[in-house]
């Protein structure tokens, strides 16, 4: 979008225009000619140049407060995967450890019985 509207009176233009660093050299507002055209396009170009290193720079901040949230959320979900792990494993040894010690029981009682006969 461009800060130049042929509607806008040549003053408040060229205040908007200064204000973000801009030195426009172009025909009067009333008159369109081709060179207007041309004016306007570039006015546009120097718009871009100015708002592109701006977009970096602000996705250059973005990027530098959110990396370190992600790796903290990263860090959280590993750590709450690993405990999770841990407690499956424990019950599952323990379930074992329970059906291993049923198993040593039966095998005491078939041993018994076996000697008492």
């Amino acid at each position: 979008m461009s800060l130049f509207f042929p509607t806008h009176e040549p003053e408040t233009i060229s205040s908007l225009n200064s204000s973000i660093g801009l030195q426009p050299s172009f025909p009067s507002p009333t008159s369109v000619t081709g060179d207007f055209h041309w004016t306007n396009h570039r006015l546009t170009l120097q718009i871009l140049d100015k708002f592109y290193p701006l977009l970096a720079t602000l996705t250059e901040i973005q990027k530098q407060h959110y990396e370190p949230l992600i790796a903290e959320a990263k860090s959280r979900r590993e750590s709450s995967r690993s405990e999770a792990v841990e407690k499956a494993v424990a019950s599952k040894m323990q379930d074992i450890q329970c059906e291993l010690e049923k198993l040593v029981e039966v095998h005491k009682m078939k041993k018994r019985q076996i000697k008492s006969l």
